[in-house]
């Protein structure tokens, strides 16, 4: 489970285009790419069973340029991710995981 507030700096008459994906697994930089070109069409994408781990997560937000919140599984299942397209301004004020929870 993966849980935060979000703060819009001008909430006032903003359409937000969200999209849900189980992407079965991030590891592969093909997937990773395709996923970026569909953010081009989306401001937030909600993600499941993305397989990611704190060390790679790193590696995912340097190639998407904005804010990623995850909570893992591991390498081989689980694991939630919320993708905030570049240039989205967003504050992310506090997020919470829940490890015991399969997800």
């Amino acid at each position: 489970m993966l849980g935060f507030p979000v703060h819009l700096s001008n909430p006032t008459y903003m359409a937000i285009r969200i999209t849900s994906l189980n992407v079965r697994g991030l590891n592969k930089t093909s997937k990773r790419r395709q996923l970026l070109r569909c953010l081009h069409h989306s401001d937030v994408i909600f993600l499941q069973e993305t397989y990611s781990s704190a060390q790679t997560i790193k590696c995912w937000e340097n190639e998407l340029g904005g804010e990623v919140c995850a909570s893992h599984g591991s390498t081989h299942s689980r694991g939630v991710m919320i993708l905030f397209k570049p240039g989205l301004d967003v504050t992310i004020d506090n997020s919470i995981t829940d490890k015991n929870v399969f997800h």
